[in-house]
């Protein structure tokens, strides 16, 4: 005999069953997910933790100075993090500088396709890069700086790096010592 405790039961596997259907197709498909996950509370989860958008291209910074002679360097390419080992699965900070260039690099091409891409020198994450590589910089002999960022896809060997910015020069001031 089925009693009403059974068809609660039944009831609510059934439910469960449909939403885990429903959360699997969505994984898949993205007009499901979007249906599904933007209706009603959002109770239609997106397992995908750790790349739900992948990666395809690295960004790289890279700066040449002026010299006196007014002669320019080459370009150095700066590497922010060391390559990752097995250890990095478990411990790996420099996850955190890497994220944080990423994050600066996402924001100067949003304001490059933005209505007013002139801000992009006085933006945060450009004053950010220019601090950084003036730091960095110890060539008292340099009179200025030029940097750029390129993005490049690196497991493809065929593709050529493709600029993103280069910036201006930047000019140093030369601090003289005044003594009192």
């Amino acid at each position: 005999m089925i009693s009403i405790q059974n068809i609660i039961d039944y009831g609510f596997a059934l439910l469960l069953l449909i939403w885990w259907v429903c959360s699997c197709i969505s994984q898949y498909n993205e007009k499901i997910r979007k249906i599904f996950g933007q209706g009603i509370l959002h109770l239609i989860p997106n397992y995908r933790f750790f790349a739900p958008v992948p990666i395809r291209r690295d960004f790289h910074l890279e700066y040449r100075l002026i010299k006196p002679s007014l002669k320019t360097t080459e370009w150095k390419r700066i590497s922010f993090f060391s390559e990752r080992t097995v250890l990095s699965v478990l411990w790996y900070p420099d996850k955190r500088t890497r994220k944080s260039f990423n994050t600066y690099v996402r924001r100067i091409i949003k304001l490059q396709h933005s209505q007013s891409p002139r801000a992009i020198p006085r933006s945060i994450s450009y004053r950010h890069l220019l601090n950084y590589l003036q730091d960095k910089n110890n060539d008292v002999n340099s009179r200025g700086m030029q940097f750029k960022i390129v993005s490049e896809q690196t497991f493809d060997t065929a593709s050529k790096p493709r600029l993103v910015l280069i910036s201006d020069w930047h000019f140093q001031i030369k601090k003289e010592n005044h003594e009192v």
